[in-house]
């Protein structure tokens, strides 16, 4: 009985550095699914480079606290890429929709949004929205 305790108490030493790594990974996976700022519009003017994207925030503002950056991840057509960052200030409040005006030369594809934000345990998690097809003009 005592080589049985020995052995449970030896595999468990093992396994609950995991599980509790396991945990943490899982909550701020959920802090993605109940935190988003997805792009509503990307359009692009072929003939000067302009592009708008607009993006809104649905948040659960008691698991956060903080979105400390916003990254526009915008995929072009011959599959190169280009990201911009969104300044603070123009990091929209709860249920806000906001628009970033950029130039960007090439015919774009898609844009998908890079969210990191600061949990109410302090740790940061980054988050991804869905692909966004954009609009060429």
């Amino acid at each position: 009985i005592l080589l049985v305790v020995a052995a449970v108490v030896t595999i468990w030493a093992f396994i609950q550095p995991t599980l509790k790594g396991a945990g943490s990974s899982i909550q701020r996976g959920a802090a993605c699914l109940s935190n988003s700022i997805e792009a509503v519009t990307c359009k692009h003017n072929n003939t000067d480079g302009a592009t708008i994207i607009s993006f809104k925030r649905q948040t659960d503002d008691q698991s956060i606290k903080a979105v400390n950056s916003l990254k526009l991840n915008v995929e072009l057509a011959d599959g190169s890429s280009s990201t911009v960052l969104v300044p603070t200030t123009d990091i929209p409040n709860n249920g806000e929709t906001k628009s970033n005006v950029t130039s960007i030369t090439g015919t774009l594809s898609k844009v998908v949004i890079a969210s990191e934000y600061t949990l109410a345990d302090n740790s940061k998690q980054t988050c991804f929205s869905s692909p966004f097809a954009c609009e060429n003009e």
